[in-house]
């Protein structure tokens, strides 16, 4: 085998699909199967993620927290809501790179995180709309260039003021929106992503 992935009954109970447990779970392909475009911007994402688990072990014991540390539980629940896929939608190699993209730039840093997926939905269909040639570009393998994140963040700053707007005063806006559960059983061939 090219290695071993370990389910989780907990992110199982908790809705998370799939319930990796990316803390035991091992590859000995590692990151030279991915493509550059996705190894630029996920080489950071799995300690995040296990500096978050740990962090968030402690906040059960009620301790008060100081701010850095409530900053990492906001990006650690955001990138578990990101890691989270519905069945049947796996999502395109070059989606997930914008998707992390998005998220190692802090993007989805002050959304609710009921509100990420909605506003991560948004964000990709600005750039299929927009920006084909840099989903293109990605899906390539091309490694991201400064013209190509310019245009990553661009598309995120518009969909970040448009859905800011009024919507979210009057309670219609992506913040507000649920992203619904699949509970059903979690057989599938495809990695946390998709891919």
């Amino acid at each position: 085998t090219d290695g071993q992935i370990y389910l989780d009954p907990g992110l199982f109970d908790k809705g998370i699909l799939p319930a990796i447990d990316l803390r035991i779970s091992v590859s000995r392909v590692g990151d030279k199967a991915q493509l550059a475009p996705m190894r630029d911007v996920a080489k950071k994402l799995k300690i995040e993620y296990e500096h978050f688990l740990e962090v968030e072990v402690f906040t059960k014991f009620g301790a008060k927290l100081d701010e850095e540390t409530l900053k990492i539980l906001r990006r650690g629940e955001r990138l578990r809501e990101i890691l989270r896929q519905d069945r049947f939608r796996p999502m395109q190699v070059e989606e997930q790179v914008a998707t992390f993209y998005a998220h190692g730039q802090g993007s989805l840093d002050d959304i609710e995180t009921a509100g990420v997926w909605p506003f991560i939905e948004a964000y990709l269909e600005e750039l299929r709309l927009q920006a084909p040639d840099v989903l293109e570009e990605i899906r390539e393998g091309l490694t991201l260039s400064t013209k190509m994140k310019s245009r990553l963040d661009k598309a995120i700053k518009k969909v970040s003021r448009k859905e800011r707007g009024d919507d979210i005063e009057q309670g219609t806006g992506w913040q507000e929106k649920e992203l619904p559960v699949d509970t059903g059983d979690c057989q599938s061939d495809e990695g946390p992503l998709g891919g």
